[in-house]
């Protein structure tokens, strides 16, 4: 019998660390999904070997290379978990999952992966990709600190799987055209619905049966509604936007007029005079959007105590990306820059490369004036903008309760 994370407690459990639980489910009824992660690699190593604890070193594959793929397509329905590290290997294992040829409910497993897709549109498989959110992140390491002893639960097969009749309006296929959703994030609700179903199933140790309830849709819903689930899309980059957010507060103390700000370089060549944002020089530097994501540099520490002393610091202050709610204005110029700089986000040079350079190289990321003597700010197109999870306009457990009764 396949053993699973047991599920005792998983509603406490950080969101993105549950969704993973909920996926390595839906793979034992057949439906195999994809996560992918933004998280840094430390984080995710924590995720990734809780997994490989609950389920067992032999019922995992780490895909590092050619070799591991071999391996791999002669395991597809033993195998609960695949791992995969690079993104060269990702098309192989999922198109090997997808094309399998077995019956409806034979196991699938689900797919982690710590990268997002360059073009989802060549992705077989249904993916839904987690954020780098610094809540998120720090919900898992203070989860992990409070880990008790690991702890697993064996299951059965289900022979089916029902649904509650209630749910069929936002199981059908018309449904999700009238509330936003495509075919793929479709999949993905009712997968991690039937997986919901399978820990209850196996916590409450009912007959092998499957009936997915209201309570399991809401639990599934609650979780897809989360920051840490960003949309299914290439065209969203809800860090980049949060790079360039803290990036103009910077060039407008670096640019400004007010010559004693602390940045302020020599202009021998008129930059910051030009007009012509096709200049070769870029505005920023990936090292100094770097230090701007470095809540400890020097840099963080000198742009906060000047916005401290400026009439409108606190203003700008509130456009550089805060983890939770910003620090209140009555008390915000009597803290230290250290304490100022610990409520903003933060983010790694890799994610400098990951999420601004690419946008940047592909001319979607400019600098432009928003007049002719102020400094430069870069603007990203609206549709990257689009930070909300798609699975927001699911209804709520309420609303179903009531068409069903009217019905």
């Amino acid at each position: 019998m396949p053993q699973l994370p047991d599920p005792s407690g998983i509603r406490n459990r950080p969101a993105s660390v549950a969704l993973g639980e909920l996926a390595i489910a839906a793979g034992v009824v057949g439906e195999s999904l994809t996560i992918t992660s933004g998280f840094a690699a430390n984080t995710l190593c924590q995720i990734w070997k809780y997994y490989t604890q609950m389920l067992g070193a032999g019922n995992v594959i780490h895909v590092r290379s050619k070799r591991d793929l071999k391996d791999f397509a002669q395991r597809i329905a033993s195998v609960r978990a695949v791992f995969v590290y690079a993104p060269r290997f990702y098309q192989d294992v999922a198109w090997q999952i997808h094309l399998a040829v077995a019956g409806a409910m034979s196991p699938r497993p689900p797919v982690f992966c710590g990268f997002q897709h360059d073009d989802p549109d060549l992705d077989p498989g249904f993916t839904l990709p987690l954020s780098n959110d610094e809540r998120e992140t720090t919900a898992v390491h203070n989860w992990v600190a409070g880990q008790g002893e690991h702890r697993f639960v064996e299951i059965e097969y289900p022979s089916s799987v029902e649904h509650d009749a209630r749910l069929e309006s936002i199981l059908q296929p018309s449904s999700f055209d009238r509330i936003g959703l495509d075919f793929r994030e479709q999949r993905i609700v009712e997968a991690l619905i039937e997986g919901a179903a399978l820990l209850r199933s196996a916590a409450n140790q009912d007959r092998n049966d499957l009936v997915a309830t209201l309570g399991d849709y809401e639990f599934v819903r609650r979780l897809l509604c989360s920051p840490v689930v960003r949309p299914n899309r290439e065209l969203c980059e809800p860090l980049a936007a949060e790079m360039m957010s803290r990036a103009n507060v910077y060039l407008s103390v670096k640019l400004g007029s007010d010559r004693r700000n602390p940045f302020r370089v020599p202009d021998d060549d008129g930059y910051r005079r030009s007009s012509n944002s096709a200049l070769k020089r870029d505005a920023i530097t990936r090292r100094e959007l770097a230090d701007l994501g470095n809540i400890n540099s020097r840099m963080v520490a000198t742009l906060i105590e000047y916005l401290q002393r400026a009439d409108d610091g606190y203003a700008r202050y509130l456009r550089m990306s805060c983890t939770g709610d910003p620090i209140a204005e009555r008390g915000w110029r009597h803290l230290t820059p250290r304490e100022v700089a610990s409520s903003l986000k933060s983010w790694s040079s890799k994610q400098v490369r990951t999420h601004f350079d690419r946008l940047h190289q592909r001319g979607l990321v400019t600098a432009e004036r928003e007049q002719m003597n102020g400094p430069l700010n870069y603007r990203l197109p609206e549709e990257l903008e689009n930070v909300g999870s798609p699975y927001s306009k699911l209804p709520a457990l309420q609303s179903l309760t009531q068409n069903h009764t009217a019905a």
